[in-house]
């Protein structure tokens, strides 16, 4: 695999651990307030990207050559699309800054002023979890 596509594994590779400790936050807040169909989604999740960084990355490092990742990437972005503004922040939440700095790197210069200015900004406000209330 090529450097700019072996960097942009490893970016998902550490949105995947960020995304790993996010859900454990979330089942552990809906176990203490007594949610437990909403704990068992956390866990659920929890379980989900602790897989994906055991299994997948390693496979995906394994077994795909730059140009098939390229060609992923490429795919992805496009089935991503008008989603963009919602899942990126998403996924970047937990995400040191050094990570997302290569996430966005990936970006067109538009995307990155949209995810700095906009998309982020966006996402931050809101109360997802009714604490503000």
């Amino acid at each position: 695999m090529g450097d700019a596509a072996g960097r942009q594994v490893g970016a998902f590779e550490a949105v995947a651990q960020a995304r790993v400790g996010r859900s454990q936050v979330v089942a552990e807040l809906a176990a203490e307030r007594g949610q437990a169909d909403l704990a068992a989604v956390g866990a659920w999740l929890t379980r989900a990207w602790e897989t994906c960084s055991r299994s997948a990355i390693p496979l995906i490092r394994r077994a795909l050559t730059a140009r098939q990742w390229a060609a992923f990437d490429q795919i992805h972005g496009r089935r991503v699309g008008a989603d963009a503004p919602r899942l990126l922040p998403w996924l970047l939440e937990n995400a040191d800054p050094q990570t997302t700095a290569s996430v966005l790197a990936t970006l067109p210069e538009p995307a990155r002023a949209a995810y700095t200015t906009q998309w982020q900004p966006a996402h931050a406000a809101l109360d997802r979890w009714c604490s503000r209330a």
